[in-house]
């Protein structure tokens, strides 16, 4: 997923930047558009460099994004008890129950449907799951104070867990496709204005080198760091939504069997946060963000700046 996102944003943004240049005859637009929504993270690296310093804003910035991908739909996935007590409070509310369903009903067209749509698509293991017990779709019992089933219910949980690692690793894909695209094709186009045709390449080359030296001195150890934290909170997600379908949870249609598949969950997850392959995993990744931080704060740019004016000296 995250090298498709990588090629596909590179392509798209490649040919936005030709119509860009056709249109408005400068490639600039775009470009400035690419810059002001880079800007927003590098924004957020400015205000805690002016308190921590350069290295430890990198360093922290960073360390929230694995952590994030790793851990938070676990954390997320904790507050599955408040669907209890909502489900209590519906019992004895009429009203309140009557609103809950409208805004239940709103979500699953809006939101869950689609996701299901796209998610069997992604996943033929949850197109096994929301065709299997046919039978067990049903709004009688504790479903008929909601707006959707109790198949639909455990499908919602099932995929939930994916939400996070996956939005993730395409947010990341998205930002070095837009930034590659636009190193390359400024390059060409900036080579093409300075000396026609034959710049074309050369300066489409010494972008794409350019790009290299002041994302991959640090950005290896970064990227790593971040597709081992995609890959924990994707393993949190398969154990998490194979257990719900092999063990048939949420499906009861009554609130204390349901309540037990919670709690069953519940201590799942907190199983998972508390074990040592979570603790090692993120032991490991902030130690490898910590190196990478120091390497981009003071290291990436004399590597950049060697190589670039070699290349320069040598080509011209």
């Amino acid at each position: 997923m995250f090298a498709s996102c990588i090629g596909l944003t590179f392509g798209l943004w490649l040919i936005l930047l030709v119509f860009s240049t056709l249109i408005f005859h400068s490639p600039k637009p775009l470009a400035s558009i690419t810059v002001d929504v880079l800007s927003l993270v590098v924004e957020r690296v400015i205000t805690l460099e002016n308190r921590v310093g350069l290295w430890m804003a990198i360093f922290i910035l960073n360390t929230v994004v694995v952590i994030v991908a790793s851990t938070f739909s676990a954390f997320l996935l904790l507050t599955l008890s408040l669907e209890i007590h909502d489900l209590k409070y519906r019992m004895r509310h009429p009203r309140y129950n009557i609103i809950a369903k409208v805004m239940d009903k709103l979500g699953s067209v809006l939101i869950w449907k689609p996701l299901f749509l796209i998610f069997k698509k992604l996943d033929s293991s949850f197109k096994k799951i929301h065709y299997s017990h046919p039978l067990n779709d049903s709004t009688q019992g504790i479903w008929r104070f909601c707006g959707y089933s109790n198949r639909e219910f455990r499908n919602i949980f099932y995929i939930f867990p994916y939400m996070v690692p996956a939005i993730t690793a395409i947010v990341n894909g998205i930002v070095i496709g837009m930034l590659l695209a636009v190193h390359i094709f400024m390059g060409a186009y900036n080579g093409l204005l300075i000396a026609g045709l034959p710049g074309l390449t050369a300066g489409m080359f010494i972008n794409f080198i350019s790009f290299l030296c002041y994302t991959m001195p640090h950005g290896i150890l970064e990227l790593y760091a971040f597709l081992t934290a995609i890959a924990l909170g994707r393993r949190f997600a398969l154990h998490y939504s194979n257990e719900i379908f092999e063990r048939r949870l949420l499906l009861n249609h009554r609130l204390e069997e349901l309540t037990k598949d919670v709690q069953y969950l519940t201590n799942m997850i907190k199983q998972f946060l508390k074990s040592r392959t979570v603790l090692i995993s993120l032991a490991f990744i902030i130690s490898l963000l910590f190196i990478a931080a120091y390497i981009e704060t003071y290291i990436t740019a004399n590597i950049a700046e060697n190589v670039l004016t070699f290349l320069i000296d040598t080509l011209f």
